[in-house]
């Protein structure tokens, strides 16, 4: 059951207002000053306090915890990538596999943009509950593209939609980053879109026969 704190943190990163975002802002940008500094620990919520100028009581009502900010870092630039994704979705002006591949080459670019970030996170915590944290944080952004593409399915079942379609896609994408696959970028986003499901990648005229 989600928590009335966690419920709130939902809201204030969704509502966008101006304050709520300058604060995120600045707990991110702390948190990317200690990636930066290579250490060999994470920095304690006091640090990143003292760094983006806020109140510890104000970092938790943003976040639950140091990996959670950790994570909303990595992810920083995917908001924009998700909602342009739903809009070329909408507007059925492009072929769902040409907007299925070019989402997945963004989420890449980014990747590779916070990819010492992301080596910061798992060297200074565990490797698993970082991929478990950024399949959650993935799943947040690609909730809209699933409810677009199945407008059949009730809420509930869009939820376990995204959490599938996440859960692969996400682990995939950390894995070739740390360089475990041998695969190109291209070749990985190819089989990707094979895997994927066909509402999500197949052009129209094809899923029809």
């Amino acid at each position: 059951m989600t928590s009335s704190l966690g419920r709130r943190r939902t809201t204030l990163r969704d509502a966008g207002d101006e304050k709520s975002m300058r604060t995120r802002a600045a707990l991110i940008g702390a948190y990317q000053t200690a990636a930066a500094a290579n250490v060999d620990a994470p920095p304690s919520v006091t640090w990143l306090c003292t760094d983006a100028q806020v109140g510890r009581s104000t970092f938790y009502t943003h976040f639950a915890s140091v990996e959670e900010l950790a994570m909303a870092t990595v992810t920083a630039g995917f908001e924009k990538l998700s909602l342009g994704d739903v809009g070329r979705r909408m507007a059925r002006t492009d072929e769902r596999r040409r907007i299925a591949a070019d989402g997945l080459a963004e989420m890449f670019a980014l990747l590779q943009q916070s990819k010492g970030v992301l080596e910061f996170a798992i060297r200074t915590g565990s490797r698993s509950a970082v991929h478990d944290l950024f399949a959650r944080e993935f799943a947040k952004y690609i909730h809209g593209t699933v409810a677009v593409e199945f407008p059949h399915l009730t809420p509930a079942q869009v939820d376990i939609a995204t959490e599938y379609v996440s859960a692969g896609t996400a682990h995939v994408a950390l894995t070739w980053l740390e360089s475990d696959f041998s695969a190109t970028q291209s070749d990985l986003i190819g089989l990707l879109l094979d895997l994927l499901p066909a509402r999500l990648t197949a052009n129209e005229r094809a899923e029809a026969e």
